[in-house]
């Protein structure tokens, strides 16, 4: 006789790791992806590998091979330690391809290494926002996801099921500006992210970029990625590009009293610089390059009083 779980999400996924990465996460119970999931039922059999394909909406989309092989190997000996978790897929292929994996992708593709036929599942009904939630939640605190997967899933949610920042820290046990942040990563160059796919830049190093106009970015990529620039030296260069941008437009703004100013130096023949505040005070500073230019603006001003 099936029987519902009674004991919420934690009972669907074990509690620790054993050295190989198998196993799985200690669950934070604010996650209650829904009280009424646990009243439904959840099927624990054993499903062909064939029967299985990854969700195409799961977020994690790169897998270590070395890694893979591995575990395909801990699994020879050990076997599969702990369920994946599947949905029935409704698509037009369900004939051939009856789940879905919602937990557990990286475990189903090492079976496969393993040439194992059959792979222990819990098969479940739930929403796409629960597939999601429980994907994000699997791979984030196993550090399976790289940082723009991560951002990707947090958009997902954000988009799709209209969840805030706040809401989605809530359920994955981070705060709202880490959601913010990773987020924040997807709006950086194409070549920018394939080099943290590629593992080449860690997030620190690239977060700084993303306030830095593209074009310089690319022009400095190839700099950054040779000389294996620091998190540090990066943000230095952002905060140089920011103050460069913030010169030209004070540059290009009309300043107070330019026209005045002009009058003067040209009825000096001096550069003239005129400074004033909010409160109406200010300055006039007349600029000479030697004693003889000096004495004729001098001799000027004199005349002119």
């Amino acid at each position: 006789m099936r029987k519902g779980l009674g004991r919420g999400f934690e009972a669907l996924i074990p509690t620790s790791f054993n050295g190989d990465g198998e196993g799985s996460l200690t669950i934070d119970q604010n996650l209650d992806i829904s009280q009424a999931e646990d009243q439904k039922i959840t099927d624990l059999r054993e499903i062909n590998i064939t029967e299985i394909a990854p969700d195409p909406n799961q977020p994690r989309k790169t897998f270590d091979e070395q890694e893979l092989q591995d575990l395909a190997n801990s699994i020879k000996q050990h076997g599969i330690l702990s369920p994946i978790m599947l949905i029935r897929n409704s698509s037009a292929d369900s004939a051939k391809i009856k789940y879905l994996i919602v937990a557990g992708e990286r475990r189903w593709r090492a079976a496969k290494l393993a040439q194992l036929t059959k792979i222990p599942a819990l098969i479940r009904d739930l929403t796409d926002q629960n597939r999601l939630e429980i994907s994000i939640i699997e791979n984030v605190q196993r550090a399976d996801l790289n940082p723009l997967e991560v951002g990707t899933a947090y958009l997902k949610l954000r988009e799709q099921f209209n969840l805030t920042d706040e809401a989605i820290a809530k359920k994955i046990g981070k705060s709202p500006i880490v959601v913010y942040n990773r987020i924040r990563l997807l709006t950086l160059p194409d070549d920018v992210k394939q080099a943290v796919i590629t593992g080449q830049l860690t997030e620190g190093q690239v977060r700084p970029l993303i306030s830095i106009d593209p074009k310089i970015t690319k022009q400095f990529l190839p700099k950054i990625l040779n000389e294996n620039w620091s998190a540090r030296k990066i943000e230095q260069l952002a905060v140089h590009t920011r103050q460069q941008i913030g010169q030209k437009v004070k540059t290009n703004a009309k300043l107070p009293y330019e026209a005045e100013a002009k009058a003067i130096t040209k009825q000096l023949g001096a550069k003239t610089q005129i400074t004033s505040s909010s409160r109406g005070t200010g300055s006039i500073t007349l600029k000479f390059r030697n004693p003889a230019e000096f004495r004729k603006i001098f001799d000027k001003l004199t005349k002119t009083s």
